[in-house]
């Protein structure tokens, strides 16, 4: 399911023959439950204990679930499920985010040269290792107390699924992404960063401490990764033409 599933592992997905049902057992972390809240009413899953979760055997409603659990739990760890595709190429992945119709399947599909992670929501996380060598920072530079990293998800757009042959990567920037007829890439501010980045969270439940776990998270993602408006027209040739502005 992604290494930064530190806290809890998807054990078991199995499907009682005799009823429409999926029992999902999850490890045992550092909390003792996860509340899905009205979205899952029901769904209380305890991690001390191991308990199935019961959901039912429909694919849409299963899907609605695992997306609730990546939400919730990466916010509870610090990162975010993030309205956005993730490509890699080079030392480190893209993150184009934006609303559907923004154009996320659309750049995926014209990577022909990295990996796509996804192409609908993106799991990102600070991963914590001290003195990690940055291409952000420059040549020589280091950041210290970790990175953030865009994950690859099971969730997808209109990109056909596929395992991506990594599941991880530094992220190197993230892209507001808007078609248009020309190309353009514009840095942004930290303060319009922050707002951008806010609206394109998923965010599951009205839940106060969950929110505030978002803005913490976000804040500090913007601080320290570059952030920019990337308006491209639909053509192979975007790509390049991002990484030729990008690098100006």
């Amino acid at each position: 399911m992604g290494d930064w599933m530190s806290s809890f592992i998807l054990k078991e997905i199995s499907v009682n023959s005799n009823e429409p049902t999926f029992h999902v057992h999850i490890q045992s972390g550092p909390q003792e439950s996860l509340d899905l809240g009205d979205l899952a009413e029901g769904w209380v899953i305890n991690l001390k204990t191991g308990r199935p979760a019961v959901v039912p055997a429909d694919p849409h409603v299963f899907e609605s679930f695992l997306r609730v659990i990546y939400s919730t739990l990466l916010l509870e760890e610090g990162g975010f499920l993030l309205h956005g595709c993730a490509v890699v190429r080079g030392d480190g992945a893209v993150v184009g985010s934006g609303i559907s119709g923004s154009g996320k399947s659309t750049l995926s599909g014209f990577a022909e040269i990295g990996t796509v992670l996804t192409d609908e929501l993106v799991a990102v996380r600070r991963v914590d290792k001290k003195d990690i060598p940055s291409p952000l920072m420059g040549e020589g530079g280091v950041r210290v107390g970790g990175v953030w990293q865009a994950f690859a998800t099971p969730f997808w757009g209109t990109l056909t699924p596929q395992t991506p042959v990594r599941i991880s990567s530094p992220i190197s920037v993230l892209a507001f992404l808007h078609k248009s007829s020309s190309s353009s890439v514009k840095r942004l501010s930290y303060g319009e960063s922050l707002k951008r980045i806010m609206g394109n969270v998923v965010l599951y439940q009205q839940d106060s401490e969950l929110a505030d776990h978002a803005l913490e998270a976000c804040a500090s993602f913007v601080d320290e990764v570059p952030c920019v408006e990337w308006e491209f027209p639909k053509k192979p040739s975007a790509w390049v033409e991002f990484e030729s502005r990008w690098h100006e």
